[in-house]
């Protein structure tokens, strides 16, 4: 018997357990069992763009009004009937919160395989695919929890750092991440402080929005001319505030706004 917990897709308050009896694996196809996951903020974002961006078509709970959210984590496959894939492998990866999944392993190589399984497919790759943790030199199993919490987010950290780069940081010379507790903030600003030194490298702020303090770097910066690139996440309240006191600012100078946007990380 394996058991999914899903959630109405409507109102996340209601949720239920949906129990089956576990589908016998046909020849190229494995059984893992999930053993580890992180489950935060970032997972109610799949639940929230569920449909939209189609999480809930990732592992489909059979029930059309509850979905099952994808979360980050370790498995161990319990059962396989692929070659390239032995029972007893540890796996890192997409998973349902649930007992157990069955995958299919398709581009199967030394570092791990994606999920060939008809209704992934056409979903976003970086999603289906499982890395062997044997051949993971980041993995230590004594980090799991630590790895399933922050790896995820640090590959958006990543790709914001390298869309920054590849665009000359879009002429700021100052970048304030206004969301400085969250994990993807971590992550960024790791990144950036990995260029220190470069040739056009911006500064960063990373402003505690908690606190009063919070607005006083910025303003700083924008008193001394700076053009700040925003890298924003989850509440836009302290944000706006910002908006507003850079506006007052230039007003007051005579020039025109200069703070620059970035799509939410």
């Amino acid at each position: 018997m394996s058991s999914t917990f899903a959630v109405d897709r409507k109102n996340f308050r209601s949720t239920r357990w949906l129990d089956r009896k576990a589908a016998p694996l046909n020849s190229g196809q494995v059984r893992v069992r999930i053993d580890r996951f992180a489950l935060t903020s970032n997972n109610i974002t799949y639940a929230a763009f569920g449909k939209s961006m189609h999480y809930w078509d990732f592992f489909p709970s059979g029930d059309g009004a509850f979905g099952c959210v994808p979360v980050w984590g370790f498995a161990t496959v319990s059962e396989s009937h692929h070659e390239g894939v032995p029972a007893g492998a540890r796996l890192y990866g997409y998973f349902p919160m649930a007992d157990e999944v069955g995958l299919e392993p398709v581009a199967v190589s030394g570092h791990g395989f994606d999920d060939g399984a008809a209704h992934r497919r056409e979903l976003a790759k970086v999603y289906n695919h499982y890395l062997f943790c044997a051949d993971d030199s980041m993995y230590r199993s004594e980090h799991e929890s630590l790895i399933a919490l922050l790896r995820p987010l640090f590959a958006t950290s990543f790709l914001i750092d390298d869309v920054l780069a590849e665009n000359a940081f879009f002429g700021a010379r100052s970048i304030l991440v206004s969301s400085a507790s969250s994990k993807t903030a971590y992550g960024l600003a790791f990144c950036l402080a990995e260029r220190r030194g470069q040739p056009g490298r911006p500064s960063t702020v990373g402003p505690d929005v908690d606190q009063e303090r919070g607005l006083d770097a910025p303003a700083r910066l924008l008193r001394r001319g700076h053009r700040l690139r925003r890298a924003r996440h989850g509440n836009d309240r302290p944000a706006g505030r910002l908006r507003r006191h850079e506006r007052r600012c230039r007003a007051a100078r005579g020039r025109p706004s200069s703070l620059a946007r970035s799509s939410d990380a």
